[in-house]
């Protein structure tokens, strides 16, 4: 939840570092250029805020457990891609078998139900995702798949709201 183009490094030995930008002498010489003062202290806040991750994570796993569970009761036939307890608190992978990923991701989008077949790394590729593909060999199951992503502003509300465009946009689709 920071904001892009800032980070930090924390080197044990910063000597043994070398600058792969040359000028300026910020950063003990490490790097050119002036400070995001404005990034750093927004970092800064954000690593404040990731201090309570363990405590987060949790709250989204059972939102994201709750999620499954609704969709699995109103969306069948649909399947959950991955593990169900060695996987990130936050992402939920289904196939919704027998429906194609780009017809429901329209549908839901209308909808107001942000979703993705993808990593947002490849969107906007028509391959299947090498992480579907690693779990199953099944072309149904790669073609139907959905990633639903929480964060921290999900509540419990948010996730009963989408339960029901969702199901609608599913049976929709399926009739």
């Amino acid at each position: 939840y920071g904001p892009k183009g800032v980070g930090a490094l924390y080197a044990r030995e910063p000597h043994t570092i070398e600058p792969w930008l040359s000028g300026g002498h910020q950063e003990r010489a490490k790097r050119p250029g002036t400070e995001n003062l404005l990034g750093i202290i927004g970092f800064g806040a954000a690593a404040a805020a990731a201090q309570d991750l363990t405590r987060e994570s949790s709250r989204q796993a059972q939102l994201r457990d709750q999620l499954w569970e609704g969709l699995a009761s109103r969306c069948a036939p649909i399947m959950r891609n991955g593990s169900t307890t060695l996987c990130a608190a936050n992402t939920l992978n289904v196939s919704f078998l027998g429906l194609q990923a780009e017809s429901l991701l329209i549908a839901l989008d209308l909808a107001g139900i942000s979703v993705s077949a993808g990593s947002a790394c490849s969107s906007g590729s028509l391959e299947p995702s090498p992480v579907i593909t690693a779990i199953t060999d099944d072309p149904a199951r790669h073609e139907s798949a959905i990633r639903f992503s929480l964060g921290r502003s999900t509540e419990l509300q948010t996730i009963k709201v989408a339960l029901e465009r969702i199901s609608r946009c599913v049976a929709r689709l399926r009739t």
